[in-house]
């Protein structure tokens, strides 16, 4: 099966020809062949993403590029404990956290043609990066995300113990509800 790789986010100045459109910047790599991706980033910082193109796309091949802060230096944020990874094309995801730790979620919609609003029961997310770009903290209840677009978020375990939805969906809440909550 042919294959190419899109890079999202990734402005690649001067090295257009590895960004994957297929039969835009590239032709297909075919079965058997190699062919090396050049990424150059140059200010991105956070989470960005990666997809197959072509027959491979249906095919839910894709991937993080997640980008940390230069050696030396920190987080425009408080540090988070821990970092996790989530893809909002995945039906099922499973995390477990410990009281008092804040996590940094590192959200991909790898959604085709869909706007996903996310919500976590009962918590406030605090949105700090967007698209490869950090940005001033904004506390919500939910966020919405454009197909394609990446989202850096801080959750804090702050609730009482228990098990809490984690729900994306193409409409607006409040239908994340935490019937299941101990």
């Amino acid at each position: 099966m042919d294959c190419h790789i899109n890079i999202h986010g990734g402005k690649q100045p001067r090295n257009p020809w590895s960004d994957g459109p297929e039969y835009i910047t590239q032709c297909h790599i075919k079965p058997g062949t190699n062919y090396t991706y050049e990424v150059i980033f140059s200010n991105e910082e956070g989470t960005l993403w990666w997809h197959a193109h072509s027959d491979w796309t249906l095919s839910s091949v894709h991937g993080a590029n997640v980008i940390l802060p230069v050696e030396g230096s920190t987080y425009p944020f408080p540090e988070p404990d821990e970092e996790q990874i989530m893809v909002l094309a995945e039906t099922i995801f499973q995390m477990s956290v410990d009281y008092g730790k804040t996590y940094l979620l590192l959200i991909i919609n790898a959604a085709v043609d869909s706007e996903f609003f996310f919500a976590i029961a009962d918590h406030n997310v605090t949105v700090v990066g967007i698209d490869g770009s950090y940005l001033k903290p904004i506390s919500t209840p939910s966020v919405v995300m454009s197909p394609g677009q990446t989202m850096n978020v801080l959750l804090t375990a702050n609730q009482p113990l228990g098990h809490y939805y984690m729900c994306h969906d193409p409409n607006p809440p409040p239908w994340v509800k935490n019937i299941t909550g101990q």
